[in-house]
């Protein structure tokens, strides 16, 4: 038995032993259940593909971020001149992230339970889910933009009601360009990685999250100039 798991073990990525073959015809199991107990299984090849999987894309993920916070040194010394400015950033960075992350986590469910088609732009379920997403980041914006607008006051630096519109506009336009762009990301990219045989998740959560930070950065910042 023990040398039955060696084999098993040994065995490359894509290719199975024969007895999972007569394992998976007697009981009924579909080719993606094998996959998973073969890669995640005892004596499986886990730890190795988590690293190999992992590791180009965590470096990616920083690569992307730190050049989202060389577009923002740019712009310090208008952020500075508006305090809300500078407590939205963070914010706004984790809503989107997060945003990405859902969104990821969602369609890979709806992959994998077999609910996305090839023409999937017609799919009721993700209609449904971007404009929900959209609302989200429409109410988050206010609710974020009021809150930098409450602490700067509470804090000694007041902002007129000009400068508040600007700010529920920017913060607003940010969320909602951001939850479009990472909402197609997740959708194009998911399909391509999962036609290729792999779990889009392993990948799409970090690559969109990474995005979200360097995109809210780049797409807040650029709107700060066009508003202020």
């Amino acid at each position: 038995m023990r040398n039955l798991f060696k084999s098993l073990a040994k065995k490359p990525r894509r290719r199975y032993h024969p007895l999972q073959h007569k394992i998976k015809e007697k009981h009924g199991l579909s080719k993606r259940t094998v996959f998973f107990m073969k890669e995640y299984g005892p004596h499986s090849h886990v730890m190795t593909n988590i690293l190999r999987e992992s590791v180009p894309i965590v470096l990616l993920s920083a690569i992307i971020s730190s050049l989202g916070g060389v577009a923002l040194e740019d712009m310090r010394s208008q952020f500075a001149m508006v305090l809300p400015l500078i407590m939205i950033v963070p914010a706004l960075n984790h809503m989107v992230g997060s945003f990405g992350t859902i969104v990821a986590s969602r369609f890979t469910t709806a992959l994998f339970q077999g609910k996305i088609r090839e023409r999937w732009w017609k799919i009721h379920f993700l209609h449904r889910l971007f404009w929900m997403m959209f609302a989200i980041a429409v109410v988050s914006a206010v609710y974020v933009a009021s809150l930098a607008a409450i602490a700067s006051l509470l804090l000694g630096s007041p902002i007129d009601v000009a400068v508040y519109e600007k700010l529920i506009m920017t913060t607003m336009a940010s969320a909602v360009l951001l939850t479009g762009l990472i909402f197609n990301i997740s959708v194009v990219g998911g399909l391509w990685i999962y036609k290729r045989g792999e779990d889009p998740n392993n990948f799409l959560i970090p690559i969109t999250t990474a995005l979200a930070d360097f995109g809210s950065l780049i797409v807040f910042a650029y709107l700060v100039t066009v508003f202020f």
